[in-house]
């Protein structure tokens, strides 16, 4: 009867979204989608996991319609205060307007120095792994135990957070693919940077971190009010060649690692994918244990943190570097469910950094603040507003496993990314504001 419930709900506020924001991708489908698929697999119980209690529920539903009502209450002000007419897109800018023309050109010069600078630190990575382990074979062979021995200590050596750039770089091939509807190797580069980096690290997170914004500038960019919105072979391939990438990325780094798929708890069925190569017990194990780590948390309750010690977490680190006594945990307390894990969605560090009303009221103001840019960047297209945008989409999206702001890559991604933004926005600003207001003309007569 759970399911049954989740599904209808979900499928009901899914289709409901699509009505009001005229397109599939947008701030309350997506969240929906991302957090009723979650449960729906959580109650499946291929992993015998404890039932979660009724507080728990509350929270994470309470959590989820207070978003939707802080994302309506924007759509409310919006339809009350607006007139008929609609603002021009950036979607809406015809190709042979100038400022296409000169976005065009200058966008791939953009990313190519991007991934000059993303290559160099890539080099530096796989330098120090190799002076580290031995041999390129060697990072490989010894997965699980560099994986170890960076969540410990980290990389010695390597400069940290420059690869973020590389971050920046995918919101703005996302959009430059979007763009052109075709795919280019400057586009994809940014990509294959973050995957590079990650191989020596053995980790995942910046993949995900990578591809969010990938596809949160592609699918921004598109933004066509005015279109049927149906994708034509031309625009899935570049969607499929970027996810592939990124999943290969990180199918290939579970595989090195040696993650375990024997887990504690699985029923016959789940035990039977071992052999898969997509869709493993580790995998369900990734999309469903947060809900049941936020259980236990609530069940504990006695984890108790410094007040944003994990939503400002690099702030606490960086203060710690300078004799401050401001600690924060890199990683989290483990809880049984019964697989051990420490990822307990983002409602679970807002309560532990703020206690009860935080979980309520974040994700109002998130929703809130998510939906305003979205119409921001609808109504006033810009660089600057599409790459505050896509970081506020990652919290957004990754609230399933955790606050997004407790990884240093997404503040210096978002300020190098926002330094680049201005630039490019200096540099079309004329040519978009003549086009606009062509297109604002002849929408009057």
């Amino acid at each position: 009867m759970t399911i049954i419930l989740l599904a209808t709900t979900g499928v009901a506020v899914v289709l409901m979204s699509r009505t009001i924001f005229s397109r599939w991708f947008n701030p309350i489908g997506a969240y929906t989608a991302i957090w009723f698929i979650s449960l729906i697999l959580f109650e499946v119980k291929l992993i015998r996991y404890d039932d979660l209690q009724p507080e728990t529920w509350i929270i994470i539903l309470g959590a989820w319609f207070i978003y939707c009502l802080g994302c309506l209450s924007v759509v409310g002000a919006r339809f009350a205060c607006s007139k008929s007419t609609r603002f021009p897109t950036a979607a809406d800018l015809p190709q042979g307007s100038s400022s296409w023309a000169v976005e065009v050109s200058l966008l791939p010069k953009i990313l190519w120095i991007i991934n000059v600078i993303g290559m160099a630190v890539v080099v530096q990575y796989w330098y120090i792994g190799v002076k580290l382990y031995g041999s390129l074979q060697n990072i490989f062979i010894f997965g699980s135990l560099i994986y170890s021995e960076r969540v410990a200590e980290g990389m010695p050596g390597t400069l940290p957070y420059l690869d973020a750039i590389a971050m920046s770089g995918a919101v703005l091939a996302g959009a430059y693919t979007a763009m052109i509807k075709k795919i280019r190797v400057v586009a994809i580069l940014p990509l294959v940077i973050i995957v590079l980096v990650d191989f020596v690290n053995m980790g995942r997170g910046k993949m995900f971190f990578a591809a969010i914004l990938f596809f949160s500038g592609y699918f921004v960019f598109r933004d066509p009010s005015s279109r049927t919105g149906k994708f034509s072979p031309r625009t899935v391939i570049p969607v499929l060649l970027a996810a592939a990438i990124l999943w290969g990325g990180a199918e290939f780094v579970r595989s090195n690692r040696a993650a375990t798929e024997n887990l504690t708890g699985s029923t016959q069925a789940l035990s039977k994918l071992r052999g898969s190569h997509f869709v493993t017990p580790s995998v369900y194990l990734y999309l469903t244990v947060h809900h049941g780590v936020f259980n236990q948390f609530l069940i504990h309750d006695d984890e108790h943190t410094p007040w944003g010690s994990n939503t400002f977490a690099p702030v606490y680190h960086i203060l710690s570097k300078f004799g401050f006594d401001a600690r924060s945990a890199v990683y989290q307390r483990f809880y049984t469910t019964p697989v051990r894990a420490n990822t307990g969605t983002y409602l679970r560090e807002l309560y532990a950094d703020f206690g009860m009303p935080s979980v309520f009221l974040v994700p109002f103001f998130l929703g809130l603040g998510l939906t305003a840019l979205w119409y921001w960047y609808q109504n006033s297209p810009s660089y600057v507003a599409l790459m505050i945008l896509a970081h506020v989409l990652l919290i957004m999206m990754m609230s399933l496993f955790f606050v997004a702001t407790r990884a240093g890559d997404w503040f210096v991604s978002l300020f190098i990314g926002l330094i680049i933004s201005w630039y490019l926005d200096k540099r079309v600003q004329k040519a978009r504001t003549s086009v606009r207001t062509e297109l604002s003309t002849s929408m009057i007569t």
